[in-house]
């Protein structure tokens, strides 16, 4: 009886229009020449081609596990899933502490299936097998995982994870900027601070560094740099909802009231379901007395996910 996997190996031959066999059998190409060749047209987008090459170098050497990693690429590109996770089992059951392959069956569980316990299992085999990774060996499990867990709110795990994939590379501010998330999120802003001042030495004409850097002076209560750094965020995209909504928290903090609800009006004129606004505006209505349009701004929050309004509307909204 055939195997699954055999009957997969029999698909990729008709995926690559019998090109492998027929190439086998006219030309004395190895097999490294064969996966060379793959890489090739993989990097120009040639999926069918490069699977033809790959095919044929898994058929002059049924162990070239790199062969069904690269394979495995041009099977997701062309939305063979299920195939491709067969390629990736395939190329770690031949070499187990083959790392890339590992990172490449965690994206797919996460990104095509959200299946996150099967992703984190498989970040962590990568980090397993390479736990102490040199920057040219390209084993971004760390920084994934990291990713991964501070998207899931686990973001003490973030952290640690974030901060081992920045001693890989530690000039990386998306690695630093996103450290600082976590650190935000757990209430270390001035260790934010610290990450996102380098993240915008390093890089600085990225507007989410700013976003996040007015979120953390925000909580230090320094409202008026706060103010600053997000001005800086909106001036390089001035069409993020979010970054009007914070500063509007900011003016209202520093009692410059007028300015904080034209803020929160512009956040909502550019995304009409931003809950956040919403609320915050609510709070200054209810602040001001002005328990209508509070009640209005509430319910439009909790229509749009901000389950929280509800207690406000029980309170005050009768």
């Amino acid at each position: 009886m055939k195997s699954r996997f055999n009957v997969l190996l029999i698909i990729f031959i008709c995926a690559c229009n019998g090109q492998g066999t027929e190439q086998s059998e006219t030309d004395s190409r190895t097999p490294e020449e064969y996966y060379e060749l793959g890489k090739k047209e993989l990097k120009n987008e040639n999926y069918a081609e490069a699977k033809s090459h790959f095919y044929s170098a898994i058929e002059g050497d049924p162990n070239y596990y790199n062969a069904y990693n690269e394979l495995s690429r041009c099977l997701y590109e062309t939305g063979l899933i299920d195939s491709a996770i067969y390629c990736l089992k395939k190329a770690v059951e031949i070499e187990p502490t083959y790392f890339k392959s590992y990172n490449n069956l965690a994206y797919i569980y996460e990104t095509n299936f959200q299946d996150y316990d099967s992703a984190i299992y498989y970040y962590s085999k990568a980090i397993e097998v390479d736990p102490l990774p040199l920057e040219e060996t390209d084993n971004a499990a760390f920084q994934n995982r990291g990713r991964l867990f501070s998207n899931l709110g686990r973001f003490e795990e973030a952290i640690n994870d974030l901060t081992n994939a920045i001693k890989i590379d530690s000039l990386n501010s998306d690695l630093l900027n996103e450290r600082a998330i976590a650190l935000n999120e757990t209430g270390k802003y001035k260790s934010a601070l610290v990450d996102l001042e380098l993240a915008i030495s390093l890089n600085p004409d990225k507007a989410s560094y700013y976003f996040n850097k007015g979120i953390s002076l925000f909580y230090l209560k320094d409202f008026e740099k706060s103010i600053e750094a997000t001005s800086h965020a909106i001036s390089l995209d001035p069409d993020y909802s979010s970054s009007y909504s914070n500063r509007a928290q900011a003016y209202a903090a520093k009692d410059m009231i007028d300015s904080a609800f034209i803020d929160y009006d512009k956040a909502i004129e550019l995304n009409p379901e931003n809950a956040t606004a919403y609320w915050n505006r609510g709070i200054l209505f209810q602040e001001l007395k002005q328990l209508d349009q509070a009640c209005e701004d509430w319910n439009s929050a909790l229509k749009y996910g901000d389950n929280d309004a509800r207690k406000a509307i029980d309170k005050y909204c009768k």
